[in-house]
């Protein structure tokens, strides 16, 4: 199981083209310098790293891999956006606080009561085999 779970459920190529297409089209080039594309690389490979550590916290917890793919665009706006753009700042909120929570305790995490809420409040469908409306979203 532990193996499985460093394994992350889509390719990170893939994952990074995902998140660099949301990212361009949400973040604000002034005119493409030198700084404003190595700030938009930092900002992408925090991206990943977040993505990554919450879909591992989600595995953990239960959550099928068919659901995290299911919801992931979702999960993405609700984590990685505030008013259609980027989180602000991206480092110190992402890798600072979020991961370091998931990595100390996932369920106790910011990220993960916020997608609770979201679903509590039917703005997501997130939910684990066994749990009343898994096979209702689930098929």
């Amino acid at each position: 199981m532990w193996n499985d779970l460093e394994h992350p459920l889509i390719a990170e190529e893939e994952r990074r083209n995902q998140l660099a297409a949301k990212l361009e089209n949400r973040f604000y080039f002034r005119e493409r310098t030198p700084r404003d594309l190595l700030r938009f690389e930092r900002d992408l490979d925090t991206h990943i790293r977040f993505e990554r550590e919450l879909e591992k916290g989600l595995r953990l917890d239960g959550y099928t891999p068919a659901t995290i793919e299911r919801t992931r665009e979702q999960i993405r706006d609700f984590l990685l956006y505030t008013n259609r753009s980027p989180v602000r700042p991206v480092r110190r909120t992402l890798i600072h606080a979020y991961i370091n929570q998931m990595r100390t305790s996932f369920q106790d995490s910011d990220p993960y009561r916020r997608l609770l809420s979201a679903r509590d409040n039917h703005r997501l469908n997130l939910y684990r085999p066994g749990e009343l409306f898994y096979q209702l979203y689930d098929n």
